[in-house]
C-alpha cells in the first residue's frame, strides 16, 4: 500500500530512486501515475445513516497531502503552512493500550485565512483532576463524529488506557479524498472527506448509532468546541 501511494504521489518517499516503464518518479511523476491503475477497497455506504457537515473553504492555492500512517495523522496543507486541514485516524499508543491517547479518532483540525476553524482541545490535565482529564480526552470535546453516544464512567484507575475506542481504519485516501472508520464504545462510524476547488466537505455514516450534523464549526471560539488547553493545566 505504501509503495502504491508513493507511485500515486500521496506519500513522499524518503530515499532511493523509482523508475517505471522508463519514467523516473522524481522527474516525470505525471507519467508514472498515468502508467499505473488500482481498484480502491471502498465500502458501499448507501444503506447507512448519513449526515453532512457545513462545508469549509480552506485552500485558496495548491496544496499537498502528507500522510503519517504509523502515527495516524493525515495532513493537507499549502507550502507556506497558512492553510491546512488534518484528520486523525490510526493506531492507539502503547501497543493499543492508549495510555496518553484521546477519543479523537476521525477528528479534524482546520486553519485558514489566519484563523482556526476546528482545533484539538489539548491536554487539560492528568491524574490530579479526573473530571478535567476525562473532558479533554472525550469524544465530545473533539471535532469527530457528532453523537450523543454514552461512554462508561472512567475512574482514576482508567487514566492510562483508552478502553472504549478502537484504532482507526483508513479505507481509502488520496490528495482529494479520505475515508476512514472507528469504533466508539463498540459503535462503528465512518467519516468521508472530499476536497473540491479548495472546499472541504465532510460526511459521517453509521448503522449502529444516531449521528448528527454540526450546525457550525469553531470559528467563534478560536477553533475550540468548548475549551482549549494551551498546555498542562492551562485552560482558556
Amino acid at each position: 500500500t505504501t509503495f502504491i501511494n508513493i507511485l500515486g504521489g500521496t506519500v513522499m518517499k524518503t530515499s532511493g530512486k523509482i523508475n517505471l516503464w522508463g519514467f523516473d518518479l522524481d522527474t516525470n511523476p505525471r507519467q508514472v501515475r498515468a502508467s499505473i491503475g488500482f481498484v480502491p477497497q471502498e465500502i458501499n455506504l448507501d444503506a447507512y445513516l448519513r449526515v453532512d457537515h457545513p462545508p469549509i473553504k480552506v485552500f485558496n492555492e495548491d496544496f499537498n497531502l502528507y500522510s503519517f500512517e504509523d502515527f495516524g495523522i493525515f495532513i493537507w496543507r499549502n507550502d507556506e503552512g497558512t492553510e491546512h486541514f488534518s484528520i486523525r485516524c490510526g493506531k492507539l499508543g502503547q501497543n493499543g493500550i492508549g495510555g496518553h491517547s484521546h477519543y479523537d479518532q476521525l477528528s479534524i483540525e482546520c486553519y485558514s485565512e489566519g484563523k482556526w476553524i476546528a482545533r484539538d482541545p489539548g491536554t487539560g490535565t492528568y491524574t490530579d483532576n479526573i473530571g478535567i482529564r476525562n473532558k479533554f480526552r472525550s469524544m465530545i470535546y473533539h471535532w469527530g463524529p457528532n453523537t450523543d453516544l454514552d461512554f462508561p464512567y472512567e475512574s482514576e484507575f482508567d487514566c492510562f488506557k483508552l478502553a472504549h475506542a478502537s484504532e482507526g481504519k483508513v479505507l481509502n485516501f488520496d490528495k482529494f479524498k479520505f475515508l476512514g472508520s472507528a469504533l466508539f464504545n463498540g459503535k462503528e462510524i465512518f467519516r468521508k472527506v472530499i476536497i473540491d476547488n479548495g472546499i472541504i466537505s465532510i460526511s459521517d455514516f453509521s448503522k449502529d448509532v444516531q449521528i448528527k450534523p454540526y450546525n457550525n464549526w469553531g470559528e467563534q471560539k478560536n477553533g475550540a468546541k468548548f475549551e482549549f488547553s494551551e498546555g498542562y493545566k492551562r485552560l482558556i
